[in-house]
């Protein structure tokens, strides 16, 4: 796990001599054992790299959680809109608790300044077990 968290720093690296360009705004509903809400932003690094950190809450029964999801992607254009990307992330909640992100997303492009995608993560943070959940949401192209 500390391997991942290394190569994920060592990627944000390469991203920020890279030229950064503002891509989209994102909105997203998480769904998984509970529900959640997130609000991000895409940017774009270098030529199929990316970057999407999102500030997430998490409606637990009792309480909520909020998180930072900073994810990689590496975008695989498939045409016609359409592309899919694996991810890899950094992931901080309030407690502070550290964790990572591994998963596979796609993305579609239904107009020239709006978009959905669809995201489906492994999530574990520190000593707590992963969950698995599924992410779909409309980003607005900047």
């Amino acid at each position: 796990m500390k391997f991942l968290m290394v190569l994920c720093l060592a990627m944000a690296s390469v991203g920020a001599m890279a030229q950064i360009e503002f891509k989209s705004l994102d909105t997203k509903l998480n769904v998984r054992c509970d529900f959640g809400v997130g609000a991000g932003v895409t940017i774009g690094l270098y030529k199929d790299l990316e970057v999407a950190p999102s500030l997430n809450c998490i409606c637990l029964k009792n309480s909520n959680i909020l998180t930072v999801d900073t994810d990689f992607h590496y975008i695989i254009e498939a045409g016609h809109g359409f592309s899919a990307y694996p991810l890899l992330g950094i992931v901080f909640n309030e407690n502070p608790d550290l964790g990572m992100n591994v998963g596979l997303g796609a993305k579609y492009a239904f107009h020239e300044k709006a978009g959905a995608f669809v995201e489906c993560k492994f999530q574990a943070i520190n000593n707590i077990a992963g969950k698995t959940f599924l992410s779909m949401g409309v980003n607005i192209k900047i």
